[in-house]
């Protein structure tokens, strides 16, 4: 407490005790009063709430004396002023109580009140905002992040200031919501280019939020209270912490409900996992598609034998989509989802994959059917090699999209990679399972162009733009070409 002149501290503790545990409406600025000073020995016999628009609440005792709690910005403090803002750029928030001669009327039609005659500040109420534990960390991570941070806040802009500056922003001067401007395009400009805000009403929260939604930002916005809402609203996604009002946890999307902050990174770092993921398998599955639409479209045409038996289909399926989709959809994923949109980015991978797997299977089925002694079956085995190894070339550009910058991941891959290949000699090597699937033994000469063919969709892929996968640069050393699109990621 710092008592006006002419006061001890006693009066304005006593009148805030009254005017915060006389009112009806709660709050947490409220609660930590009462729960400092205990509760008011004087009932109020009116009441003027609270609200972030006017930013001073009032009560009227029973022997008519009325006492007001506020901003002091807005009521006035007199010879405080000074006190005041060395407390708020402390990062306290600093409230006046006073005493007024009349308790202003609640207008009907939704106007501001105006403010209480013959007000007279008694002092100034100075509480320490808490800082969380794990601000500085979160607010450290969500700007490595790219995420551009905003402080929408009813407080004091000194005060707001302050504390952005202690959780780590890099830029904290304030715009104060009397100086935000009301043209869209200004308050669009203030927007993306300011990170403090202070002193601004409900419906300013709503206009700043709803002119980076515009912008065509991504926007999340974490609120606790009523006044939170409309902004909570106009947001793509909206953030509630636990203790908050109900009808705040009401709108929201998410509800922090242990109100932990790390709990932000987390479910960001799992959703991105998640979506990569999808986008992996999805790409998996459509590039089966643009294969099978391609070869049915070439042969269909050409009027010439299908180059692969349904079962020689369900063993490439295995190993290059049916295993590989179950270790891509668990596998861990880290970094920025892409910024292309789903389709766009599903389609600039699975169509090239497609095709040029299509292609290689036609050319090296044509060139060993025109091979001597070479019959319909052995066309087929190595039409199905082919499909196998473009396959599993595509299935590491894949797994690249969430390779971290480790052995250790590389590793991994390269075991599942050995293991489908495995998998595969088996298929060749046991007789039973050879003739299920209807295969036969390559010769030498098969094997070449096996491995021409292979070479080939994987020489194309590179000139449209599919890079050389991280694994392989992890475990071989080799580089990427210089001047290469990332279309493989």
């Amino acid at each position: 407490m710092l008592p006006a002149s002419g006061y001890g501290e006693e009066a304005p503790r006593d009148a805030l005790r009254i005017v915060a545990g006389a009112a009806e409406g709660r709050s947490a600025t409220s609660d930590a009063i009462r729960d400092a000073l205990g509760p008011s020995p004087l009932p109020a016999r009116r009441e003027l709430p609270f609200s972030s628009r006017w930013k001073w609440s009032a009560v009227e005792l029973a022997d008519g004396r009325v006492l007001v709690l506020g901003a002091p910005e807005v009521l006035g403090v007199g010879n405080l002023v000074e006190a005041a803002r060395e407390r708020q750029a402390q990062r306290a928030r600093v409230l006046v109580v006073g005493t007024a001669s009349t308790l202003p009327e609640l207008p009907e039609d939704g106007s501001l009140p105006h403010l209480p005659d013959g007000f007279a500040p008694l002092g100034l109420a100075v509480m320490r905002e808490a800082m969380r534990e794990d601000a500085l960390r979160v607010v450290g991570w969500l700007r490595r992040e790219g995420v551009a941070l905003k402080v929408l806040s009813g407080d004091a802009p000194a005060t707001v200031e302050a504390i952005a500056r202690a959780a780590g922003f890099p830029e904290t001067t304030a715009i104060s919501g009397a100086d935000l401007p009301a043209e869209p395009a200004a308050l669009a400009a203030a927007a993306r280019t300011t990170s403090v805000f202070g002193r601004v009403t409900p419906e300013q929260k709503q206009r700043i939020v709803e002119s980076l939604v515009g912008d065509g930002r991504y926007v999340a916005m974490v609120g606790d209270g009523v006044n939170d809402v409309p902004a909570m609203k106009a947001a793509r996604v909206a953030i509630a912490l636990g203790n908050g009002a109900q009808i705040a946890k009401g709108v929201a999307d998410i509800v922090l409900v242990r109100e932990d902050f790390g709990a932000l990174p987390r479910g960001i770092e799992e959703g991105r996992r998640i979506l990569a993921n999808l986008r992996r398998v999805a790409k998996l599955f459509v590039v089966k598609s643009a294969f099978a639409a391609t070869l049915i479209l070439t042969v269909g045409v050409a009027g010439s034998a299908y180059p692969l038996l349904p079962r020689h289909l369900t063993l490439a399926g295995a190993l290059t989509v049916g295993i590989p989709a179950f270790a891509l959809a668990l596998a861990p994923s880290r970094g920025r989802a892409p910024r292309l949109s789903f389709m766009r980015d599903l389609l600039r991978f699975a169509v090239p994959g497609g095709v040029v797997s299509a292609l290689a299977v036609l050319a090296a089925y044509g060139v060993t059917k025109a091979l001597p002694d070479r019959g319909l079956a052995d066309a087929r085995t190595v039409a199905v090699l082919v499909l196998v190894a473009v396959g599993l070339y595509l299935v590491l550009l894949l797994e690249d999209e969430a390779m971290e910058e480790s052995r250790v991941r590389a590793w991994g891959v390269g075991a599942l990679f050995a293991a489908l290949v495995a998998l595969l000699v088996a298929a060749f090597a046991l007789a039973p399972v050879r003739r299920f699937f209807a295969l036969e033994v390559p010769d030498v000469l098969e094997l070449l162009v096996v491995v021409a063919a292979s070479l080939f969709a994987i020489g194309v892929l590179g000139v449209l733009g599919f890079r050389w996968p991280l694994v392989a640069r992890r475990l071989f050393g080799a580089e990427r070409p210089a001047g290469r699109v990332d279309l493989g990621a």
